[in-house]
């Protein structure tokens, strides 16, 4: 029984990647990726805290905090200082870090994790061109609540968010090229006239 209700949860999560993709596909501006990709996350980890830590500049020492709508805490956004923390080895390492009791990690954000009453934690990155520029973060109230499959499917998420916003910027400066050469077709019309 156990191993059929895996097999329908991760046949769910699948057509919800899939989902996510389509909409993903969709994403004309960089910064509506994390929007669009949201209700997708929601589906798939619905009683989790979701934010995301995304970095302005990719050299940067820290990453700028992200609570996406509609997650259960609403503390205020800023700046999260990378060196220490879950966030920041996720980024440096290019990988998923969970962490399945924050009361006993040694990551510096933890405890403020868990005096939100969060027990658990998994962070993924999401990279554009090779380079990462941010993370997902799922925190839920529960200990050790994110297993393999849900860090295998998170990171397919990512890697659909990624593309996007790769996408996105290509689309950004592909008009930003087109209007430079209108500009100076104008201009040389206007020399020539």
């Amino acid at each position: 029984a156990a191993q059929l209700v895996e097999n329908q949860w991760m046949q769910f999560a699948l057509q919800t990647v899939a989902a996510s993709a389509a909409d993903l596909a969709q994403v004309e501006v960089e910064s509506d990726a994390l929007r669009v990709v949201w209700p997708h996350l929601a589906k798939l980890f619905g009683g989790a805290r979701i934010s995301a830590a995304v970095l302005d500049d990719p050299d940067a020492c820290e990453a700028r905090i992200v609570i996406l709508t509609g997650a259960r805490h609403k503390e205020p956004m800023g700046n999260l200082a990378l060196k220490g923390t879950v966030v920041g080895t996720a980024i440096f390492s290019g990988r998923a870090v969970c962490v399945e009791d924050l009361t006993t990690s040694p990551y510096r954000e933890a405890e403020t994790l868990a005096q939100l009453g969060l027990r658990s934690t998994m962070v993924q990155p999401f990279e554009i061109d090779g380079r990462v520029f941010g993370t997902i973060n799922l925190g839920s109230t529960e200990v050790a609540a994110f297993g393999p499959a849900d860090t295998a499917i998170l990171r397919q998420i990512c890697v659909l968010l990624g593309g996007a916003m790769r996408a996105a910027r290509m689309l950004s400066r592909a008009e930003q090229s087109r209007r430079l050469a209108e500009e100076a077709l104008k201009t040389k019309a206007r020399f020539l006239a």
